[in-house]
């Protein structure tokens, strides 16, 4: 019932005050007019106290029972309970280790509440468990709320980009070209085969938004998921200059990704170290993180895919080609509501000093380089296949000598995307760490000599917490006896195990002993398998190593003949010994017979 009551249900309160001052205290009279009252309001009696206190000015007199709000429930014990089902939950949230058993195993420990007085350890219920539990903030439902989120600003446009990758609900229909809308009552997780049918034929949408303006570039591909090529394809388009209808463009300064597969490959990892990107994965299962890519998913979702269901959508190519005319409009006359300007408008507001431009040929080329070894010559000349309409230039090395660097020696090398043909030269140090050079190639005249080399005669040169987090972080410590937090996190990905001092099978008893019965034995063949054969060549090759004194070079050719005679094709694993024993009374060296002789006596 609402806190506001009429006028006839306030006369009620005021007759009942009246006739609660006249009742006897210690009788229970009381009681009963109140619980009348509640009966008649339709509200609990603690509801019709409050009404009698805020519209009669009636109170019982009572005063407030002594440790009211208290509990004598310590928190270290609420907090191992928190942490026992905390740690037994699975990687989806179930909960199958539930408080009762908890506080079961905790007892069964000897864990509880100390008498001050005796001594005596006793386990409070479940309900005053959980209630203290909750009064200290550490309520398995108050831990499982998450940590609040925060915002972070961006400096300018092309500072930060967000980018994440969608499965949509279109598909490529089978047996044609024409691109489909997943009807969801047939394709679900209750019908599996059916999405196994089409699982290569899912058309997967990627978004890049930048932060600072909000705007974004959409791009679809035809994959079972998210992989490295769309991420790389995405950025790309993204990055190129796409004409004055679509201003933004250019590379970001840091991009922020989940880390799946495709956004953690060696290959995006790569492209943005190359391009001076810095790379950023939040945490699995965050998607809140991204909130600006997650909210351009449901701009797409809602006011252009809405639109497929009226439209003939024969290719991907077509697709793509409405997407980009329905991305040009809304990011050219929506207005964004926390910059209170169009997208296009706000990214138009971008600095020349902060707008990195790289022709496409040149990305491309990025996104399919991956570094190389290559030999440095004799004159520590380098040549590099720059993978662009520079084609294969020289590079000098000889001035990496003063860093180790010596003939024969293999470095890595890589484009640089800003200077080329350029190349960055990576050295692997012997102490592990990567020393970068950028190196130019080398200018030659018009008969490919080197410029800079010594002229015959002339010269000559020698060669960066609210309670429920501190409670978290404080029970996960605990849990692994930890100093630090970094210190828990170690030892749980370390493999070891939390509250090690507690034994969590405490409440497992042994079980009954129970009468046998007896059964009848049945008797099994163990199966047997024969030997595996031997070639003919395996098994020379193996007489020449384990019996060379049987098989020489001396007698390979007649030892061959004497054996093909015997066995044409393969030897059966059984004869294999008995061939040994016969190859070595045929072919083994006999030994010589010792004569003796009696030592004769030469008379003088």
């Amino acid at each position: 019932m609402s806190s506001h009551l009429t006028s006839e249900q306030i006369r009620l309160v005021g007759d009942a005050a009246r006739e609660l001052d006249a009742a006897d205290a210690c009788s229970g009279e009381r009681g009963a007019i109140v619980a009348r009252l509640a009966d008649t309001l339709k509200v609990s009696v603690n509801t019709v106290y409050s009404y009698l206190k805020r519209h009669a000015g009636w109170s019982s007199g009572k005063k407030p029972r002594k440790g009211k709000g208290q509990t004598c429930v310590p928190q270290e014990l609420c907090r191992m309970a928190a942490g026992i089902v905390l740690f037994g939950a699975r990687a989806n949230g179930k909960k199958p280790m539930t408080l009762k058993m908890a506080v079961r195993v905790l007892k069964e420990n000897g864990k509880g509440v100390v008498n001050p007085v005796t001594g005596e350890i006793t386990m409070p219920s479940v309900e005053t468990i959980s209630r203290a539990m909750r009064q200290y903030g550490c309520h398995p439902d108050q831990l499982s709320k998450g940590t609040p989120s925060s915002q972070v600003r961006s400096l300018h446009p092309n500072h930060v980009w967000e980018l994440d990758a969608s499965v949509c609900v279109l598909y490529y229909i089978r047996g044609t070209k024409r691109v489909g809308i997943m009807d969801e009552r047939k394709f679900n997780e209750k019908k599996p085969a059916n999405l196994v049918e089409i699982q290569n034929k899912r058309v997967v949408r990627y978004i890049v938004v930048d932060h600072a303006s909000g705007v974004f570039y959409l791009h679809y591909e035809q994959a079972a998921g998210e992989n490295a090529q769309g991420v790389l394809r995405t950025l790309i388009n993204f990055a190129v200059n796409r004409g004055h209808q679509d201003p933004a463009h250019g590379l970001p300064r840091i991009l922020y990704m989940d880390p799946g597969s495709g956004n953690a490959s060696s290959l995006v990892m790569g492209f943005c170290e190359q391009l001076e990107i810095r790379a950023i994965h939040h945490k699995p299962g965050e998607a809140r993180a991204t909130g600006a890519v997650e909210q351009c998913h449901n701009l797409v979702e809602c006011q252009f895919e809405s639109r497929l269901r009226f439209m003939e959508i024969p290719d991907l190519a077509s697709l793509q080609k409405e997407a980009d005319r329905w991305r040009r409009h809304f990011c050219a006359t929506a207005i964004h509501s926390r910059t209170k300007v169009t997208r296009n408008g706000a990214w138009l507001t971008i600095q020349e000093e902060n707008l990195r431009i790289v022709e496409k040929e040149i990305l491309e080329a990025i996104a399919a380089w991956k570094d190389v070894r290559r030999q440095v010559g004799s004159d520590h000349i380098l040549t590099v296949d720059t993978r662009t309409s520079f084609g294969t230039q020289s590079y000098d090395l000889s001035d990496l000598t003063y860093h180790g660097l010596g003939i024969k020696d293999s470095v890595r090398v890589r484009l640089n995307p800003f200077k080329a043909p350029e190349i960055t030269v990576v050295m692997d140090m012997p102490d592990g760490e990567e020393k970068l050079f950028n190196v130019k190639p080398i200018e030659k005249d018009r008969y490919g000599f080197n410029l800079e080399a010594p002229v015959f005669g002339e010269t000559f040169r020698s060669q960066p917490d609210g309670k429920t987090d501190t409670l978290l972080k404080q029970i996960k410590k605990e849990a692994f006896g930890a100093a630090t937090l970094e210190d828990a996190e170690k030892l749980r990905k370390s493999g070891q195990l939390p509250y090690t001092d507690i034994n969590i099978m405490a409440d497992i008893k042994d079980a009954p002993l129970y009468l046998g019965r007896t059964g009848q034995a049945f008797t099994l063949d163990s199966p047997t398998a024969d030997p595996t054969p031997m070639s003919r060549v395996a098994f020379a090759m193996m007489m020449q190593r384990e019996h060379a004194d049987v098989w020489h070079e001396g007698n390979a050719s007649e030892c061959m003949e004497w054996l093909v005679a015997r066995y044409p094709d393969s030897i059966p694993g059984s004869d294999i010994n008995t061939l040994i024993a016969k190859m070595h009374e045929h072919f083994a060296p006999s030994r010589a017979t010792i004569i003796p002789f009696e030592r004769s006596v030469v008379c003088q």
